[in-house]
C-alpha cells in the first residue's frame, strides 16, 4: 500500500514538473514572437520571465503570467497574462523617468452597448 502511494505521488510530482517546464518553453517561445510582431528588437529586452500559479487556477485568476524587462527602462517591469493560446498586457510596476512608458501598449478601446 505504501509503495503504491509513493509511487502515485511521485508520478504525479513529476507529471507536474514537466507540464510546468514544458508550457515555460512554449510560453516564453510565444512571448518572444509576441514582442517581434510588436515591432520591439531582441537588444532592447533585458528579460523575460514566465510564471505559473496552480492557486490562481482555482481562484479564477491567470496560470501564467510573463514579466518582461528593458534595457532602457530597468526600473519598470511590464506583465503579460498567457491564457488559451493567447497573451495580453496585463499592466506595469515600477517607475520611469517623467512616468513615461516608452513600451506600454495603448489601452484596448471598447465600445459602447447599445441597448
Amino acid at each position: 500500500m505504501k509503495k503504491t502511494l509513493i509511487i502515485i505521488l511521485l508520478f504525479i510530482i513529476v507529471g507536474n514538473f514537466t507540464y510546468i517546464y514544458t508550457n515555460k518553453i512554449k510560453i516564453n517561445h510565444k512571448m518572444e514572437t509576441y514582442l517581434k510582431d510588436k515591432g520591439d528588437k531582441d537588444s532592447e529586452v533585458k528579460s523575460t520571465e514566465v510564471s505559473h500559479s496552480f492557486i490562481n487556477v482555482f481562484l479564477s485568476y491567470n496560470e501564467w503570467t510573463v514579466s518582461v524587462m528593458y534595457n532602457d527602462e530597468p526600473n519598470a517591469i511590464y506583465y503579460y497574462n498567457y491564457s488559451k493560446g493567447s497573451i495580453s498586457p496585463g499592466g506595469i510596476s515600477g517607475r520611469t523617468k517623467n512616468n513615461v512608458y516608452k513600451h506600454a501598449e495603448p489601452e484596448p478601446m471598447y465600445k459602447p452597448v447599445n441597448k
